[in-house]
């Protein structure tokens, strides 16, 4: 069985060109996930066009779907509370771009150890990258009280 999931998100009244590259992106990322995006924006209808016609558009492509992913900033946009509505009343399971972020993988420039979710600013020790909690409490913080207070003595 595919893992259909439709991407929802604020169009109307932002700039179209970035809305399709976040629509591609969360397609992508879906795609490298398993999943099987459906991606209003490939509706097959003119963009920009007449909404109530997009959303009878959308609806049926959602109705194919097992899922609905939210992008983030989705609140804002009447379609996407409408999908959202539609899909967990038909017993399709939510996902959100904001979850995602904490289940995402990253190493940490300092240790090199894996860590999930939210890195941490490693300056001064880094200049780049993102540290674990271990390195920004035992390593940067202690490095950014040093400069603080050698500045400070100066």
């Amino acid at each position: 069985m595919s893992k259909k999931v439709y991407i929802s998100g604020a169009i109307a009244h932002y700039d179209l060109e970035e809305r399709k590259a976040a629509f591609s992106a969360a397609a992508t990322h879906l795609r490298a996930q398993g999943y099987e995006p459906m991606n209003p924006f490939e509706n097959g209808l003119p963009q920009p066009g007449d909404w109530r016609e997009h959303m009878r558009v959308d609806i049926d492509m959602l109705l194919e779907c097992q899922y609905i992913y939210m992008l983030k900033g989705w609140w804002v946009s009447k379609g996407a509370k409408l999908e959202l509505d539609v899909a967990t009343s038909c017993g399709l399971k939510p996902m959100f771009e904001e979850d995602d972020v904490h289940n995402e993988e990253h190493k940490c420039c300092i240790c090199g150890k894996t860590f999930y979710g939210y890195g941490n600013d490693p300056y001064p020790v880094k200049e780049e990258g993102e540290c674990c909690e271990s390195c920004h409490w035992d390593v940067v913080l202690k490095e950014r009280f040093r400069l603080a207070k050698e500045k400070n003595q100066v």
